[in-house]
């Protein structure tokens, strides 16, 4: 109790005493029974919530019992709520968890993001002990899903999200509400590309289909490139009929914060079904932005949730379809996914969980690339319903329509998930036989290990496929040397090269503290050279540190999986694929791991870029480790 009151009273600004005391305090809590001896002398409020501070650091069943009881007696936060429920699931037992998911349902009723972020705490935490979730949490999983898909279907009034270069890997959407001023200085509600910290992000924000009047006038805001330079014109919003594809009409950014007026006079094309389109193209980290609203006449109905935070949202139900009740939630995303009316995230996401009772056939698979922003829309959604459906030989059939038609960048992408189920790379490999797909498709990264992997009666076949495709034609050697002879210092700008590294390396790598650490930390890495530094970027296979190369996986079940060891928590190895995402597979689940000789980084990254691009990304990393911004 002494060290809980000097806790307790110790100066905010004194962060070095506080922190020996949370130490000291920890290691009291360690000991069995004396946080219950600490809370029984002293039963105030204010010793409760010292000790539960603390209690979230002590890895015990008696901390999480404690912690669980204090959230019933005391008001939390939901940070402080999630950070309890994180620690609980590790550490409760099952009666103590369905304590605790009853009163996070009582206290956030009205919060579905953070209902949805407990319980995704809470299964996370029973995976790493190897324990299924007690039944009262599926419950709460199937409420949960309903609930979001419900909303989800319908808030969005058909607006959409679309990326500009579906080969930018971990594209984010940026479109958030906003209020402007107009001119007058009125409010007005506006969907925005300028979410926080994300002004470097770009998108297409499509309307629903509509008829054309005779006028159309609504208000936009935003820039396209810093005052001082010319326009861009790479932010603009334009009138597309859906029928033709014809762009009727274009607006450029007015390079104003306040909401003005555009009014396109649409006489002779009156009566065609068109959508408006808003760009944003402009990756700078300032003046980026774009913003639609105030449609006059209503042309459109407007959404009731952006696009940004539906997103996030879509992400986190998916990872629940394991938990929720079947015939709960089947109903409700049967309606979804075969609706016109739903937003295209929502069938993607709904389909994705529809998949799972199909997962031996691939299903979940085709389900994820459908909504993984590499197909074609119309592809992607008959690949989503049939999925869904369970009907595999017609997802099949347009996945390998895709894989026929589609440029090699996105063949590599499509063969990639293809290859990691086993009755999906038995069509692969036909597909090949059938010169559907090119067998120069076995030269780039692990595809060849996992299609031996899943189909082992056909490693020979797949051996001579590979051989047929030929060693490296030299192409990545002359892109390292074109991009390296291609360098002026002097054209090449290091602050939009530190925009395209945030964009196209910060998911992996860090530079200073901007960044993420699944790859190598890229500080200093300009002291190699520049030849060395395009051959890195161009040619990522080359020299790859033994710690950084992938891992395939094959599951007991056939599937396969590859991505970068990352830790182990519990019962679940935790890996990073090549979008610098996490995920978890369950230990006993393995039958066999493998280790790649290739980086995670793909293999065709260097033509993703174009050479302004290359030579600006250049220019951030071949500056000193000591500069500024770095």
């Amino acid at each position: 109790p002494l060290l809980g009151k000097a806790l307790a009273a110790a100066p905010s600004a004194d962060g070095h005493y506080r922190h020996s005391l949370r130490v000291a305090l920890k290691s009291q809590l360690t000991v069995p029974g004396v946080l219950s001896t600490f809370t029984t002398r002293d039963d105030s409020e204010a010793t409760w919530r010292v000790a539960a501070d603390v209690a979230c650091a002590v890895p015990t069943a008696e901390s999480a019992s404690f912690l669980i009881r204090h959230a019933s007696r005391h008001s939390e936060p939901p940070a402080n709520l999630l950070k309890i429920a994180r620690h609980s699931a590790r550490f409760a037992s099952g009666i103590e968890l369905e304590s605790l998911s009853k009163l996070c349902r009582e206290k956030l009723t009205a919060n579905i993001p953070q209902q949805l972020e407990l319980l995704l705490a809470m299964r996370k935490g029973a995976a790493e002990r190897g324990e299924l979730l007690p039944g009262s949490l599926r419950d709460w999983a199937s409420d949960l899903l309903v609930s979001t898909f419900r909303a989800h279907s319908t808030a969005l009034a058909g607006w959409s999200h679309s990326s500009i270069d579906p080969t930018v890997r971990g594209g984010e959407v940026p479109w958030v509400f906003q209020e402007r001023k107009t001119a007058e200085g009125r409010g007005v509600q506006m969907l925005s590309s300028l979410p926080p910290g994300g002004e470097s992000f770009t998108g297409i924000l499509n309307t629903p289909e509509f008829t054309l009047g005779r006028s159309l006038e609504f208000l936009m805001a935003g820039h396209d490139g810093f005052p001082d330079k010319a326009l861009r014109k790479e932010n603009k919003v334009l009138l597309r009929d859906v029928v033709s594809g014809e762009a009727l009409r274009e607006t450029y950014s007015f390079r104003d914060d306040r909401a003005l007026p555009v009014r396109w006079d649409l006489t002779g094309i009156e009566g065609r079904r068109v959508r408006v389109e808003v760009w944003d193209q402009n990756t700078e980290g300032a003046f980026a932005w774009i913003a639609i609203g105030g449609f006059s006449n209503a042309p459109v109905a407007w959404p009731t949730a952006a696009p940004r935070d539906l997103a996030s949202t879509s992400s986190s139900t998916t990872e629940l379809g394991e938990l929720a009740k079947p015939e709960v939630i089947k109903p409700v995303l049967q309606d979804i996914v075969m609706s016109s009316a739903s937003a295209p995230s929502a069938v993607f996401a709904a389909s994705r969980i529809l998949s799972i009772p199909f997962r031996g056939q691939g299903m979940v698979a085709l389900a994820t690339l459908a909504g993984a922003d590499v197909l074609t829309s119309e592809i992607a959604l008959k690949t989503a319903r049939a999925a869904a459906a369970g009907n595999a030989e017609a997802a099949i059939r347009e996945t390998v329509e895709a894989l026929r038609l589609a440029p090699q960048r996105v063949q590599a992408q499509i063969a990639q998930a293809m290859a990691g189920h086993p009755l999906l790379a038995g069509r692969l490999m036909d597909a090949f036989e059938a010169t559907h797909a090119p067998v120069e498709l076995l030269r780039e990264g692990d595809l060849g290990d996992k299609l031996q992997a899943a189909l082992p009666d056909r490693k020979a076949r797949v051996q001579e496929l590979r051989s047929k495709a030929g060693a490296s034609d030299g192409k990545l050697q002359k892109l390292a040397q074109d991009r390296k002879t291609g360098y002026r210092a002097s054209e090449a700008d290091a602050a939009r090269g530190a925009e395209v590294f945030t964009r196209h390396c910060g998911a992996c790598h860090r530079v200073g503290t901007t960044g993420g650490l699944i790859g190598p930390q890229l500080d200093g890495i300009g002291n190699r050279g520049l030849e060395r530094l395009c051959e890195d970027i161009v040619d990522p296979n080359r020299n790859v540190d033994h710690a950084f190369r992938t891992r395939l996986i094959i599951l007991k079940d056939g599937e396969t999986a590859s991505g970068l060891p990352r830790r182990e928590e519990g019962d679940a190895l935790v890996m990073a694929n090549a979008l610098g995402q996490e995920f978890m597979v369950s230990k006993k689940d393995i039958a066999e791991q493998r280790e790649s000789n290739n980086s995670l980084m793909p293999e065709n990254f260097g033509e993703l870029l174009t050479p302004g691009q290359f030579n600006d990304l250049l220019a951030f990393l071949l500056r000193p480790a000591s500069s500024p911004g770095r």
